[in-house]
């Protein structure tokens, strides 16, 4: 049978035997669409060309359920291309459910063939995605001009998503389950096919869950094959479905974490190298944060590479905007203008979250887009506060500081390698022998700030509160060496590294970490914008209140919330291997004869 659980989500069309097929919009019939559960189209198709419409599909249910012909509504989006419909499509939750496209009957065969104008179960790659438009676009007369329409993926088992084709006729059903979210456009034997809107029969369109449309396509229209009228039916087109179409179809660019002012190529035993990059639109990601195109003049030979292209402009500020700035290639002191000895135009369009490039392949292959920028930060002789801020922002930005060992490594990078005072602004240590003029809490104040971050996001940081109350204490207490001394020259003079032990490596222990594990840690790679409102800023009891605040009842609600986690781990485990020990049993039984496909109670478990 059909089965859709694998497909990728994005933009489909259905093709079969020359025919653009559309999603049929009424109820198939049970076991239609070679599935059990077979997915139509409840409503109609979009009218207008280049319009968008999200309309529910409903998978087809059995003759049991409250509501056969839509058992489950499934939100998808539907575009009016003129000529053909395409479709944005996910996976599905089952491998007995297929969307359903066009009324023909099962395949005589199920073996696939190798040629474009028949198969219906191969999906095109993108260097054959505009040869299929163009040949659907020249054989009704028109010019596609559409952003969408023209990067539509041809849906995949095409030939058994009829509202004819019952699941019970297939060896196997669709399944959408893995199916990538975007546009889709369904062609069968060479025609395109529509999602129905109505309610499919029962374990129709391949599957036991046959999803349809709810709702009504668009009647499509003729227009001209003029590339101004097709320019002006984009303009007309909803803002809401441009902006989606750009910001959404962007893709990351490679190579990012070489990409940055700060990776010298110099050090890389591979440069980046842009000159197979495909045309389009990108953004940057590095670590789980956005990054932006540099904006400045980098240094030589940075960005990975030889010559390093930056943004020579601003980038725009209004949401949704797109502009068009020259890029320069940076070159060398030789050149006559060396930060700016080659131009290339390219768009910036801001998405609201991020921004999104149309870059080109550059000429050469020792030249590279630059994303990221390294920031040098001064600070004044005897002013602290430049340490609070650059680790402030760290915590905020970087994920990996919100765990215990980037936490350990941002002390240690920016505090202790620094070159801040501990000594002398923390001179009631055990170590101080007077009190001191420079005596300042700046570390106690960084860790507070910390604290009011944690308190905002506790289930972002990996350490809980005692964690940064042991930080504090020991920064007086001299118990470890890691504390001790102004800066690095004085710790090896004084051979602190042989002499004392680490509090780092006393961390390391795993009966002492525990201690300090938070039980509601859940990885948050994201950035985290903590509030700076009055209101949100409390006094930390934890820290200033612990001798006369009894913390054992907090202490044993933590170590509660911690066995409750370890039992809910603990029991996710066994749910998944009887699960697929079910799957298993399921599939023996199935073998054998003694359930049917529509009986199966868990679909596409993983082995």
């Amino acid at each position: 049978m059909v089965c859709d659980r694998q497909l990728n989500e994005g933009w489909y069309i259905a093709k079969h035997q020359g025919e653009i097929l559309r999603m049929p919009t009424s109820c198939p019939s049970a076991l239609a669409c070679g599935t059990s559960g077979g997915i139509w189209l409840n409503g109609e198709h979009p009218t207008d060309v280049n319009t968008t419409i999200t309309v529910n599909a409903c998978r087809r249910g059995f003759t049991s359920d409250a509501n056969e012909c839509c058992a489950e509504m499934i939100p998808i989006q539907v575009k009016n291309c003129g000529s053909f419909y395409a479709y944005n499509l996910k996976y599905t939750t089952g491998c007995s459910q297929a969307y359903c496209f066009g009324s023909h009957n099962c395949p005589v065969t199920t073996a696939s063939t190798t040629t474009s104008t028949t198969t219906s179960n191969v999906v095109i790659v993108p260097d054959n995605k505009t040869m299929l438009l163009s040949t659907v676009a020249t054989s009704h007369g028109q010019n596609i001009g559409d952003s969408v329409c023209m990067n539509v993926t041809a849906l995949d088992g095409v030939s058994k998503r009829g509202t004819g084709c019952l699941g019970t006729e297939l060896s196997n059903m669709v399944c959408d389950r893995q199916l990538f979210e975007g546009w889709y456009v369904a062609r069968h034997e060479g025609k395109l096919l529509e999602m129905p809107t109505t309610c499919p029969s029962m374990l129709s369109c391949g599957t036991s869950g046959g999803i349809w449309l709810n709702g009504n396509h668009a009647c499509p229209q003729t227009t001209t094959s003029s590339t101004t009228t097709q320019e002006t039916a984009a303009d007309n087109a909803s803002s809401v479905s441009r902006i989606d179409l750009i910001c959404s179809s962007a893709v990351t660019i490679n190579a990012i974490s070489k990409r940055g002012t700060g990776c010298m190529g110099t050090e890389l035993t591979e440069k980046v190298c842009d000159r197979q990059l495909a045309e389009g639109w990108y953004y940057a990601e590095h670590e789980g944060n956005m990054t932006n195109m540099a904006t400045s003049c980098p240094s030589i030979m940075s960005c990975g590479t030889a010559g390093s292209i930056w943004l020579n402009g601003e980038h725009p500020y209004e949401v949704y905007k797109t502009v068009a700035i020259d890029a320069c290639r940076r070159g060398f002191p030789a050149d006559g203008n060396e930060c700016c000895v080659e131009t290339f135009p390219i768009q910036v369009r801001n998405c609201g979250t991020f921004y999104a490039y149309y870059l080109r392949y550059t000429s050469t292959c020792d030249q590279a887009y630059c994303f990221g920028a390294s920031v040098l930060v001064h600070g004044s002789e005897g002013f602290d506060t430049t340490l609070q801020v650059t680790s402030l922002v760290q915590l905020i930005l970087d994920h990996d500081c919100r765990t215990i060992n980037g936490f350990e490594a941002l002390v240690e990078r920016e505090w202790l390698q620094g070159g801040h005072p501990f000594a002398d602004r923390c001179s009631k240590s055990a170590f101080a022998i007077t009190k001191q003029r420079s005596e300042s809490p700046i570390f106690l104040l960084f860790l507070d700030c910390v604290w009011q971050i944690w308190q905002q996001f506790p289930c972002s940081f990996e350490f809980n509160e005692e964690f940064l109350v042991l930080l504090f204490e020991h920064t007086y207490s001299s118990q470890f060496g890691t504390f001790l001394c102004n800066n690095e020259k004085e710790r090896k003079e004084c051979k602190l590294s042989s002499r004392t032990v680490s509090l780092w490596t006393y961390l390391a222990r795993p009966e002492v970490l525990q201690k300090y594990l938070n039980p509601m840690y859940d990885p948050n790679p994201r950035v985290i914008w903590p509030s700076v409102a009055p209101q949100s800023l409390v006094l930390w009891s934890g820290l200033y209140q612990r001798s006369i605040i009894d913390q054992s009842k907090q202490k044993e609600a933590w170590q509660e919330v911690s066995k409750i986690r370890e039992y809910d781990k603990e029991l996710r485990s066994k749910v998944t291997k009887l699960r697929r020990q079910l799957a298993s049993l399921e599939r023996e039984a199935l073998g054998v004869g003694l359930i049917l496909p529509s009986e199966l109670g868990v679909d596409c478990i993983p082995e």
